[in-house]
């Protein structure tokens, strides 16, 4: 009877023993995989920032950067943005919000660029240019503020998954 006792104690103590194994190899692997999806959705975050920025505005209008090349950096910014999105509408909903208000942005940069680019094209004296540009402008900023709000959000969702 003590051996039959003994034995159940020790099997339950193996058994709680794995079970905790269990546990603590499925956190690891969610911790991974919510650092790893993180760090995916920041690197676009970052790219999309940086594609929409003032300063890629001024290089890409120094450069005159014709409208079929413009359209293929941005359609290319868009599947980094429908990527980020997905992840983010997976693992981290709260934040999807804030990427759809910079998807949005997005598209305001490239319609006014756009107009910007075929102004300077045709050569256009009427000034209408730079209320196209200063469009341009703050819609940039509004994508530097957004990725900024995006990323902090994001930081902080994946800490409070990871505890």
């Amino acid at each position: 009877m003590i051996q039959l006792r003994v034995s159940r104690e020790t099997h339950a103590a193996q058994y709680h023993v794995e079970s905790m194994k269990l546990a603590i190899a499925t956190q690891e692997k969610k911790r991974a995989e919510i650092g790893s999806t993180h760090l995916e959705i920041h690197k676009s975050l970052s790219y999309i920032a940086r594609e929409f920025s003032l300063t890629s505005l001024c290089i890409m209008l120094d450069a005159r950067t014709s409208k079929l090349e413009y359209d293929r950096k941005y359609l290319e910014s868009c599947e980094r943005m429908d990527s980020a999105r997905a992840l983010i509408e997976m693992h981290f909903p709260d934040a999807g919000e804030l990427i759809n208000k910079l998807h949005g942005q997005m598209n305001i940069f490239w319609g006014n660029f756009t107009e910007v680019s075929a102004l300077l094209t045709s050569n256009d004296q009427s000034g209408r240019r730079h209320i196209f540009q200063e469009k341009a402008n703050l819609a940039a900023l509004e994508i530097e503020e957004l990725v900024f709000k995006a990323k902090y959000k994001l930081n902080n969702i994946a800490r409070e998954l990871t505890k």
